[in-house]
């Protein structure tokens, strides 16, 4: 590798960073640029580099579904019935699922009786597939696996 294309491949690289990070690689010429103090006290210290930053969290399973972590409550219809719906969602044993519990509720028709279906869903991470799998269990005794 020549000299000169590793020079000029590292000033790209710290423009860039500097550009990213909201920083100008040289002060516009009208701003003053202030004179360090005299003393201890205003030793400056040194910035971090680029090579000293935090590098990006690795990926995690679920992470995409991290904003649906907590408890959600909604409307629930079916025909001219009419009820409600909670559900919780979170991780689950260590992380390694994400896990739906939710229940809802349809008021009685005339003539019929209300409905509570109560349902479990498990979401995993096929690592060897490198996709999203689930399984669902409902009270009625309906499963269902997705992939």
């Amino acid at each position: 590798m020549r000299a000169g294309v590793s020079s000029k491949w590292l000033t790209g690289l710290m423009f860039w960073t500097a550009v990213a990070s909201g920083q100008t690689a040289v002060p516009p010429a009208a701003t003053p640029v202030p004179a360090p103090a005299a003393g201890p006290a205003a030793t400056p210290t040194p910035a971090p580099t680029a090579a000293a930053a935090p590098a990006a969290p690795a990926w995690k399973p679920f992470q995409e579904l991290a904003f649906l972590a907590g408890s959600w409550t909604g409307g629930a219809s079916l025909g001219a019935r009419f009820g409600g719906r909670v559900a919780r969602f979170g991780p689950e044993l260590g992380g390694a699922f994400f896990v739906v519990h939710g229940s809802t509720f349809l008021a009685a028709d005339e003539g019929g009786r209300e409905e509570t279906l109560d349902e479990e869903g498990w979401f995993a991470y096929d690592r060897g597939n490198r996709k999203y799998v689930a399984t669902w269990f409902f009270s009625n005794g309906v499963t269902g696996a997705f992939d």
